[in-house]
């Protein structure tokens, strides 16, 4: 007959270990053994059973102490008895060398399974929490694309999970790509009028034609002319809320970039993010002869040596 296994080995703690630290090894476990997560695999419900026992024995400091002093059989034949601890409450009676213990933790998993009200037995084979009440229904997820501008001012859209079954999302300004958006009680229903689980939605931002975004941030590319570049002068400049107004200097390069206090995307928090404007100077592809005599005369007038630095770096 194979040796009863270790309850310390079983939750996979040391002799040692802490109260807290045997609670959450204990969490771990019955998250992956729970019949509910399981269900029709009875190798998951002995190995359910098989923590529980080793949790009820070591979170009861007196029990503990007589573990850890006799061992599994406890003193004399008798052992640990479980035979008044109902598995489907997680409470009652055990006795281990003729005293009697008792244990009760139905709170500790029912922040991870949560619960109903109705009393049922380990038997039955609806998902059930601790307590002996009916656990919530699973949570739904779900990939939603918004786009650009909805998330960067919010909004509302509809999703439909099945025929018939259209549901209302509302969306927060300044979501981004990666943040989840839940909405409590629509996922799926609970057994026996338990309530159902929750919908979260995973969110995917959709590309803009002109705009990047870097979290609140938003960065465009706008082009100017060469007359601009030179004399300088007031350009216009598209926002989210329609178009802004900036002055660049004389002699701007390409690739300079102007700076728009709080005109990127505003957060519901209140928060604001900048937008960041970068120029491309253009050139005209076709020009006249008069205007090609001008830019000669004009390149001679206004020598400047753009590439004499890399010209040092190839020799």
């Amino acid at each position: 007959m194979a040796k009863p296994r270790d309850y310390y080995e079983i939750l996979g703690v040391g002799r040692g270990a802490s109260t807290d630290e045997i609670k959450k090894a204990y969490k771990q476990l019955a998250k992956k053994w729970h019949p509910d997560k399981n269900p029709g695999n009875n190798n998951a419900e002995a190995k359910f059973k098989e923590i529980s026992e080793a949790y009820v024995v070591l979170s009861n400091s007196d029990a503990r102490r007589k573990y850890d002093t006799f061992g599994r059989q406890g003193p004399g034949a008798g052992g640990f008895d479980f035979s008044g601890f109902d598995f489907s409450n997680m409470r009652g009676g055990f006795s281990a060398g003729g005293e009697q213990f008792s244990g009760s933790f139905g709170d500790i998993l029912s922040e991870l399974f949560g619960g109903g009200r109705r009393r049922r037995t380990w038997s039955d084979t609806d998902a059930y929490g601790f307590g002996g009440e009916p656990m919530r229904g699973r949570d739904l997820e779900y990939h939603m694309e918004v786009d650009f501008n909805t998330a960067a001012r919010g909004g509302v859209m509809k999703i439909q999970l099945a025929p018939g079954n259209t549901v209302s999302v509302r969306i927060p300004a300044g979501v981004e790509t990666g943040q989840k958006i839940r909405l409590r009680g629509k996922g799926v229903a609970g057994p026996s009028g338990a309530s159902a689980g929750d919908l979260v939605i995973e969110v995917e931002v959709g590309p803009h034609p002109f705009f990047q975004r870097e979290g609140l941030d938003l960065k465009c590319t706008v082009p100017i002319t060469i007359a601009e570049a030179v004399l300088g002068g007031q350009i216009d400049v598209p926002t989210l809320d329609g178009s802004a107004t900036i002055t660049i200097p004389p002699g701007t390069q390409s690739g300079q970039t102007f700076r728009l206090r709080g005109r990127g995307i505003a957060a519901k928090s209140g928060r604001k993010g900048d937008l960041y404007a970068a120029v491309k100077i253009v050139a005209p592809k076709n020009i006249n002869d008069r205007s090609r005599t001008l830019m000669e005369a004009f390149d001679r007038e206004n020598p400047i040596h753009p590439r004499q630095d890399l010209k040092r770096g190839w020799e």
